[in-house]
């Protein structure tokens, strides 16, 4: 008895071949997003700007020390948030150094993070920008 038991619990089909279903598209602006907001250390500066129409632009400054010359690069995209989770597609970069610049169009899809706003600070996590590894993503910014 204890054998047929035991063999009939193994049984189950615990396996779910179903894949994991997408997460539902976010859509709207949350309207305490909407602004600059911006973060800094001794070489970098990060700036967001959300719009209402559901763009956004994302600089990233390096102001240039022993490890190269200072550049620029603007990413530009779309973006929707709601209830803490945000979406962000980039679109385009235009990248600067040394009077140079270069424009890259990305057909990417979008990533999704976290945010929340408290005190004047930006918590962003669960993404970074495309395409390139040595841009630090910062996670906290101020409002300007």
């Amino acid at each position: 008895m204890l054998a047929a038991c035991m063999g009939f619990a193994s049984c189950s089909d615990d396996d779910n071949d179903e894949p994991d279903p997408k997460p539902e598209k976010i859509e709207g602006c949350d309207p305490a997003l909407i602004g600059t907001w911006r973060t800094s250390d001794f070489t970098y500066t990060e700036q967001f700007t959300f719009y209402d129409d559901g763009t956004f632009v994302f600089k990233h400054t390096f102001g240039g020390t022993s490890m190269g010359d200072p550049y620029v690069s603007t990413y530009y995209g779309d973006y929707a948030a709601q209830n803490g989770t945000i979406e962000v597609t980039f679109t385009s970069r235009r990248y600067t150094q040394t009077g140079s610049t270069q424009t890259t169009d990305y057909d990417s899809d979008p990533v999704r993070g976290t945010y929340s706003i408290q005190n004047g600070i930006l918590l962003i996590k669960g993404f970074s920008v495309p395409n390139n590894n040595s841009i630090p993503m910062f996670d906290t910014f101020a409002q300007q």
